[in-house]
């Protein structure tokens, strides 16, 4: 049986070789049926852009937690991630409203935090709170959710912003988990990482293609569940 660890470099490897090979796949066929981010105010790129990179981000983490994780541990992070994704995947072919962009996020939330046992329910002496009542401790981890994931959401669109922030924090959380022991999660963090740094060779400045809404959403509820389990 494989060390832990190495399952940690193998899950890495694993997600960034889905995503550095399956990402030209995905250029084509957004082009082809053109599928693409029109250029904003916030935009740091000219013209149209296609979008959908977030389909090989999260075929290279599925892959690499179907794989290298224990399910039982991470099954319910894989059905909320399920939900995410298709609700990102609609939203980037139809544009869903923020309304119903918001409720699919919180079936994703209460199916974490119910079932996956992932919340805040203590708060250690901050502001002089310790433990905090059931209802109090889902809405509150819900809001942390919700602004995490959506503020990781807008910045998407700024060639190789939200990938190298991804990095990142995904390295940050990937240590940190380890310290901690918790090697599902740190398989978690480190497929994130791989799958970015993969991505961001087509991200970097100038952008070949972005991630979307189904990236984004992606990568923000997976870092939002990494540093709510912290």
């Amino acid at each position: 049986m494989l060390s832990p660890y190495y399952n940690i470099i193998l899950a890495s490897l694993t997600s960034f070789f889905v995503v550095f090979f399956a990402i030209p796949k995905v250029i084509f066929f957004a082009q082809k049926f053109r599928l693409a981010d029109v250029a904003g105010k916030r935009a740091s790129h000219k013209g149209s852009v296609p979008v959908f990179g977030g389909i090989a981000i999260y075929s290279g983490i599925i892959f690499s937690l179907l794989f290298w994780t224990e399910l039982a541990n991470v099954q319910f992070i894989i059905v909320a991630l399920l939900v995410v994704f298709f609700l990102g995947v609609i939203d980037d072919l139809l544009s869903l409203s923020p309304m119903k962009k918001i409720i699919g996020q919180i079936i994703s939330i209460l199916i974490v935090i119910y079932f996956g046992d992932i919340q805040i329910n203590n708060m250690h002496g901050v502001l002089g709170i310790y433990v905090l009542p059931d209802i109090i401790a889902t809405l509150f981890t819900g809001f942390v959710f919700v602004v995490i994931t959506n503020s990781f959401n807008l910045i998407d669109g700024v060639d190789g912003l939200a990938c190298g922030i991804g990095i990142i924090s995904s390295f940050c959380f990937g240590v940190t988990t380890l310290l901690m022991d918790q090697i599902d999660m740190a398989i978690i963090s480190f497929s994130l990482m791989g799958a970015l740094i993969a991505f961001l060779k087509y991200n970097a400045h100038p952008a070949r293609i972005f991630m979307g809404d189904t990236g984004s959403l992606v990568v923000g509820f997976i870092l939002s569940v990494l540093a709510i389990n912290i």
